[in-house]
């Protein structure tokens, strides 16, 4: 049976109900508020929408420009159940202002893997929840029908009611009498929700789409590449001691990114490993020659919050084994740092490419400066690092990073086994990575 038909029987049983039923077209809109692969799905069941003549539709775009400009509203507040359930009246001044009896909510979420067609009635209030498993947010023919049998077997009901009251013309915007009881405890729906709307996504370039923060959404993000860096180190002492060790080196770096627990629709708790290895050669003044490594491995606990669409705030603190190390010899065999990492950072997104910007402090509470040959480092040195990444999202899984870390120590080393006097040392460690993503 074609759509049409279909619907057709649907509004002559429903509308034959009453005497005094009217025979107009159920008008309504169908919205997209998938910030990415909702194209296809939404295209499928729009087509048997506008083949009706059983139906009025109003532009998706009408819908957005009321709800944003004169109510304030965004896509994460058609997303999610709890936020529907806030904005009833918001959705009916929508639907009166617009003179339409349902909206149709499209969301396509989970990496294109789930579709949700929600339906608002003319009370405000959710009618429907529909969800299907599709292919990258592909949704065939026969499941569009479905969905639309399922949403319009409670839609149609709902608007021979409100036409019997008077329609808009009678309605007030007051509280509906009924209420809707959901068959499942408020947290287990508020869990299916983080599970499954509540996803940072990216925000949409379509001027009427606002995506929620990618950062935000939980999983694994997996980063490896090209390290670059070099290490700029000064040793001077009272007696006119002084020793410098500058080199290159290129190795491999990467991290792994994970948001575990989502707290409300704005803010996330998470983690992170950094790491990172370079050998090298050491060549001091006479020409002599020594094998080196650079290695870096470090882990953070992550506060994420988001304030708007675009921009979040990254809280972070943790800690980190760093060296340099050279091949035994007289004059410098290297340094190793064992320290904390307390810092914070802005990230900021456009469409694919998000910039992130921060600072940490690194309290050092264990510093080796060639086996301990300088002496002991007294006390708490504190060390310094700033930081900046740009991030190109390729697909929704790929993409392309470049990240800049600077590391600054010193330290003082009042008592050195060696005959020279009370020493100190200033040393700055500048890496890079270009790496590429994948995202789980």
């Amino acid at each position: 049976m074609k759509l049409m038909h279909l619907l057709a029987v649907l509004f002559v049983l429903a509308f034959a109900a009453t005497a005094e039923a009217s025979e107009d077209p159920l008008r309504l809109s169908f919205i997209n508020v998938a910030a990415q692969g909702g194209e296809s799905a939404y295209g499928t069941i729009n087509s048997y929408l506008e083949k009706s003549d059983d139906i009025k539709t109003t532009s998706e775009d009408d819908v957005w420009d009321y709800a944003k400009k004169e109510l304030g509203l965004e896509a994460k507040d058609f997303r999610s159940s709890s936020l529907r359930a806030d904005n009833e009246e918001n959705f009916r001044a929508i639907m009166k202002e617009l003179d339409l009896e349902g909206i149709l909510i499209l969301d396509v979420f989970s990496k294109g893997r789930k579709m949700q067609v929600v339906t608002i009635g003319p009370s405000g209030k959710e009618l429907t929840d529909i969800r299907r498993d599709v292919d990258r947010g592909r949704l065939d023919k026969d499941d569009a029908r479905d969905v639309l049998k399922e949403t319009f077997a409670e839609l149609v009901p709902s608007v021979v009611s409100f036409r019997e009251e008077g329609g808009w013309a009678a309605y007030d915007n007051a509280e509906p009498e009924e209420e809707e009881v959901s068959l499942l405890p408020d947290s287990e729906t508020e869990t299916e929700e983080e599970e499954e709307e509540l996803t940072l996504k990216e925000k949409a370039i379509k001027k009427r789409k606002v995506g929620k923060y990618p950062a935000l959404e939980r999983g694994f993000r997996l980063q490896l590449g090209l390290l670059a860096g070099k290490r700029d180190l000064k040793m001077t002492s009272d007696s006119g001691f002084e020793l410098t060790h500058g080199s290159p080196f290129v190795g491999f770096g990467g991290r792994i990114d994970a948001v575990f627990a989502q707290l409300g629709t704005d803010a996330a708790i998470g983690a992170g490993v950094l790491g990172g290895y370079a050998p090298f050669t050491t060549i001091f003044a006479e020409n002599e020659t020594y094998p080196s490594q650079y290695a870096r491995l470090g882990v953070e606990l992550r506060y994420l919050k988001a304030f708007s669409e675009t921009f979040l705030v990254n809280v972070f603190g943790g800690g980190e084994a760093m060296s340099i190390t050279i091949d035994q010899n007289r004059n410098y065999t290297g340094h190793r740092y064992v320290m904390a990492r307390l810092g914070a950072g802005l990230m900021y997104q456009v469409g694919p490419v998000l910039l992130d910007l921060g600072g940490a402090l690194l309290p050092v509470f264990g510093v080796n400066n060639s086996a301990g040959a300088y002496g002991e480092v007294p006390g708490l040195t504190l060390g310094f690092e700033p930081m900046a990444g740009l991030t190109f999202g390729l697909t929704d899984d790929l993409s392309v990073s470049l990240r800049y870390s600077g590391q600054i120590f010193s330290a003082n080393y009042p008592e050195p086994v060696l005959p020279i006097q009370a020493a100190k040392s200033f040393d700055i460690i500048h890496s890079g990575v270009i790496s590429i993503g994948y995202t789980l």
